[in-house]
């Protein structure tokens, strides 16, 4: 492991004991273990449990709090990788390197593509945050802020600091935080409507994740404003909706319009088969939803404030079936 001596840095490294400094304080270790070694963690789990992994000389859980100075001990060999660069598609490494919409001080966003996962794990040697830390060495504590799922695109959010991460989490939960999607629809949705089924996210079929509407399930409210509509050559009708989210439940957007009859284009788990066959084959072969805007007001440690407005440009998809749909 290479040696960090930056006072941001989350840790300085020295024969594999690595010393937490202020922006690890009260993170929690099996998230500060993983950021260290890059595995999923299911691994970082088992090696805190084994006492691979140990906190000045003892055991501790994986909850535990960190505090700045403490020292963790981490297994020779662990990183994956054996400590060298992942094997990174030309492509994709190019594409990243063009992907961010604003950098500042304190973070990133960044506009991710769909079919990316935002981390490596279960199978995946590497996901966008393992990609944009290896384009950019000189941020070693780059780290997601939030998520986004694998199959959509658009403004993702990564914090160069423990404090800008803690910070963005915050934000989230306040009025004022505005997080604006953009889908296409099935169908004609032609009236503004919210939209309030419960969620239940703790279901399974297949082995997957799969929510579904319950009186038992969480609470989760979606804005939804209607764009355009219009009609596919093949007589596909289409709906380019803006949803804004007064909730984040897993999958909430994609449960809501499917409950309301106007699954999002190219969902394969909760949309109609046969219909996104035959919008595949006009062109529109993936989950057609994308994080199209975040809005806030950041602050920083001098006590400056700034209002945030970024937005990531729809793909090239996207912008085809709306104008095909004219």
């Amino acid at each position: 492991m290479s040696e960090t001596t930056s006072s941001q840095s989350s840790g300085a490294v020295s024969k594999n004991i690595v010393v937490a400094t202020e922006n690890a304080k009260n993170q929690r270790l099996d998230n500060f273990v993983r950021k260290q070694l890059g595995l999923p963690l299911t691994a970082i789990y088992r090696l805190i449990r084994k006492g691979q992994v140990r906190v000045n000389g003892g055991r501790k859980k994986p909850d535990y709090r960190l505090q700045a100075g403490d020292e963790v001990r981490l297994p020779p060999q662990a990183r994956k990788g054996g400590g060298k660069l992942l094997d990174i598609p030309p492509r994709v490494s190019q594409r990243l390197s063009e992907a961010c919409l604003l950098e500042t001080e304190d973070f990133m966003i960044v506009n991710k593509p769909a079919g990316m996962a935002v981390h490596g794990g279960s199978g995946l040697a590497w996901g966008l945050i393992e990609v944009i830390k290896q384009l950019n060495p000189q941020l070693p504590d780059l780290e997601l802020a939030h998520r986004l799922d694998r199959d959509t695109s658009g403004c993702l959010f990564l914090a160069k600091n423990r404090r800008a991460a803690q910070q963005f989490q915050q934000i989230q939960k306040q009025k004022d935080f505005q997080k604006i999607y953009r889908a296409l629809l099935l169908g004609r949705w032609r009236k503004t409507r919210t939209i309030t089924h419960a969620l239940d996210i703790n279901n399974r079929e297949d082995g997957e994740r799969h929510v579904v509407v319950s009186e038992a399930g969480k609470e989760a409210v979606s804005h939804f404003k209607p764009l355009n509509i219009g009609s596919l050559a093949n007589g596909i009708s289409l709906t380019d909706c803006e949803i804004r989210l007064d909730t984040g439940r897993t999958h909430q957007i994609r449960v809501h319009a499917a409950a309301e009859d106007h699954p999002i284009v190219g969902d394969n788990r909760y949309g109609n088969d046969s219909a996104n066959q035959q919008a595949a084959d006009v062109g529109l072969k993936r989950l057609q939803l994308h994080a199209w805007q975040l809005k806030f007001v950041w602050r920083y440690p001098s006590g400056d404030k700034e209002d945030v407005i970024v937005t990531a440009p729809l793909d090239e998809q996207y912008l085809n079936a709306l104008k095909e749909s004219e």
